[in-house]
């Protein structure tokens, strides 16, 4: 996949906010950095694109926090948005369920996902299921 792909990809799959996450997307502003393009942020560390393998990664360009797999593409992270977008109605007041639910949802998307309990979406889950 190019950079020009990736551009046109982001623009056309992606929201250029997604409030409930806190994650901006860059859309045709997306920016190459080495093997990455950078096609958005989490108000904390670079959503990219892995030029080799297509996979999304959160980068602190800080070097402070680890890096995390997201997904396994941009295709995966636009139906993980959509299907959170579903739960974000939800009338289930307990977080724990609410949280366990959406990840059996999404793992149906990419189960590469969840494979790893430090990765991001699996951290943002956990971290809603404790109410934070």
């Amino acid at each position: 996949m190019t950079v020009g792909e990736i551009r046109e990809l982001v623009a056309n799959r992606l929201p250029s906010r997604y409030e409930h996450l806190n994650l901006t997307f860059y859309g045709r502003e997306s920016r190459s950095s080495g093997d990455h393009v950078i096609f958005g942020d989490d108000y904390g560390t670079d959503l990219c694109v892995s030029l080799s393998d297509g996979a999304i990664y959160s980068i602190d360009p800080k070097h402070k926090l680890p890096t995390r797999f997201m997904n396994s593409g941009i295709e995966q992270l636009a139906r993980f948005i959509e299907v959170s977008e579903t739960f974000s109605g939800s009338t289930i007041t307990d977080l724990e369920v609410l949280s366990r639910q959406m990840r059996a949802e999404l793992a149906k998307i990419d189960p590469k996902a969840f494979a790893n309990p430090e990765n991001w979406w699996a951290v943002v889950l956990a971290v809603m299921a404790d109410g934070l």
